[in-house]
């Protein structure tokens, strides 16, 4: 009755209101309760000069149900909701008393933009003046209208210091009419999503500070125990060379020693294998970029893999497709180790009858580089596309109970990645299960200018080797293994005896 009397609707009308609306919770004549909404339109009779409303009552139910489930989402996840036009906002939803820290909320509901940024925004952003002077940008009116051409919401992130305290807050712009320069704006406050995240970022950041300490840990760990491991099993390698080389040794004994040394020569590997992955780790692995003769190496290569292959009963076969060149700029080890690393792994997991192929073609040339494809390629038990993806990771096995039986760590192909990436080669695989494996690697080499030169045949029987080392296991061992090349070999324990020998043999001419 206060707002809808008759005196109150021509006060209303006088005060320059002809359209008046509210709502009301109303109890119906059949007992129902709901929202209606009334509404007056006030005029003046043309005639008569009376005042004259005009009431419509309308049930508004859904209305209020739908525009305060819209309000209270909305302002659960902005402070603040506004149109802007023509440089003006107007605010739709919000309330700055009820934003009780860090409010920048406008002191006026309706109001030039410009006016609310400069006065209330800048003045308290927060961080070096290259910072502030990019958030500013970011809230001008020419921004916003280039900004929002390319993405819908376009967002501006700011930091303010207020009251003494850091808060982030969040402008979302999205474009209602480009030519009316129309927008609607949703102001948030993200403090606690931005510190919630620092203090997640602190956690992983702790996290992997404490994971890395105890890998580098492990890592000095392992290489340490490596080679103390290392040396005894030098030894043990040695005199099981030693004692076979009896050829009064009963054949029962020798079976053992073979299996003894065979045994100790694959923990050998194992214990290499673990020295490798703690120098990667530790980033202690480097490349040698040395001239090498690539000839050498693949015949080198080619020996070690065709003996273990006629061992086994496979046939090897070794193609070049297009012209190499007799000598490279490198780490011709690292590269033999990939490459025997795979091929070993073919012969390992080929059964017999089977092949092991190994094709070297020339790729590419630029500048004084050269593209290098090696492809490995064998009949042999291959693998579960489902594996593939996992078969450069660090101690990744297929099946287990086949890593008992053919012997294996897990590492010689993460190894074997590892030194490929770091000569920024690349390398793959392609497999089916019951149909062998193929390896392709993708690797780039300086080019080297020198020609192959002719070398003679040096036959083992025309050399002498002198063997320096104090201790006596390891020289007895080199003896037994340069003999059984037909190399005589003469050892020394100390340098002093060895400059005396070497004196002696070239007094002699010798």
């Amino acid at each position: 009755m206060e707002i809808f009397s008759p005196e109150a609707l021509t006060s209303a009308y006088l005060e320059g209101h002809e359209h008046i609306r509210r709502i009301f919770f109303s109890r119906r004549t059949h007992g129902q309760i709901c929202f209606v909404e009334l509404t007056a339109i006030i005029s003046r009779h043309p005639i008569t000069g009376h005042i004259i409303a005009f009431l419509t009552e309308q049930e508004c139910n859904d209305d209020k149900v739908k525009q305060t489930i819209i309000n209270k989402i909305l302002a659960n996840q902005f402070d603040m909701i506004a149109y802007l036009s023509n440089g003006h906002y107007h605010i739709t939803i919000g309330d700055g008393a009820l934003i009780t820290r860090g409010s920048i909320f406008p002191k006026e509901r309706q109001g030039d933009y410009w006016t609310y940024i400069s006065e209330q925004v800048i003045p308290v952003l927060h961080g070096d003046a290259e910072q502030k002077e990019n958030m500013a940008a970011s809230l001008m009116p020419e921004t916003i209208a280039k900004e929002i051409k390319r993405k819908v919401p376009y967002e501006a992130n700011i930091i303010c210091d207020v009251d003494g305290d850091v808060f982030y807050k969040r402008f979302d712009f999205y474009l209602v009419d480009e030519q009316a320069e129309f927008y609607i704006i949703l102001k948030s406050d993200t403090t606690a999503i931005q510190r919630e995240q620092e203090a997640r970022n602190e956690q992983l950041r702790n996290a992997l500070e404490q994971a890395n300490q105890a890998n580098v840990a492990k890592t000095a760990f392992l290489s340490s125990m490596s080679h103390e491991i290392r040396t005894p099993m030098n030894a043990i390698i040695g005199l099981d060379t030693i004692a076979l080389s009896d050829p009064e040794l009963p054949e029962r004994t020798r079976e053992h020693l073979e299996k003894i040394g065979g045994s100790a020569r694959h923990l050998l590997g194992l214990i290499n294998d673990i020295l490798d992955m703690s120098r990667i780790e530790s980033g202690r692995m480097t490349l040698n970029h040395a001239e090498f003769s690539f000839r050498e190496m693949l015949e080198q290569i080619n020996t070690m893999i065709n003996g273990q292959c006629q061992d086994k009963g496979l046939t090897y076969e070794c193609k070049i497709r297009g012209k190499v060149d007799d000598y490279y700029i490198g780490d011709d080890m690292k590269l033999k180790q990939v490459i025997i690393n795979i091929l070993g792994n073919a012969v390992k997991f080929t059964p017999a009858p089977g092949n092991v192929t190994f094709v070297i073609e020339p790729m590419n040339e630029f500048d004084d580089q050269v593209a290098l494809r090696f492809i490995m390629k064998d009949t042999g038990i291959g693998m579960d596309k489902e594996y593939l993806p996992k078969i450069f990771e660090a101690f990744s096995q297929e099946d287990e109970n086949k890593a008992n039986k053919y012997g294996s760590t897990g590492l010689g192909m993460s190894i074997t990645r590892n030194i490929v990436e770091m000569m920024n080669g690349t390398i793959s695989v392609d497999s089916e299960k019951g149909n062998g494996s193929t390896f392709t690697v993708n690797i780039t080499l300086k080019k080297s200018y020198r020609k192959n030169e002719t070398v003679s045949d040096i036959l083992p029987k025309d050399l002498d080797v002198l063997v320096i080392d104090d201790d006596p296991v390891a020289l007895e061992h080199a003896r037994v293994v340069l003999g059984d090349a037909g190399i005589r070999a003469e050892t020394c324990t100390n340098e002093e005896e060895a400059l005396d020998m070497i004196r002696l043999r070239h007094a002699r001419r010798d």
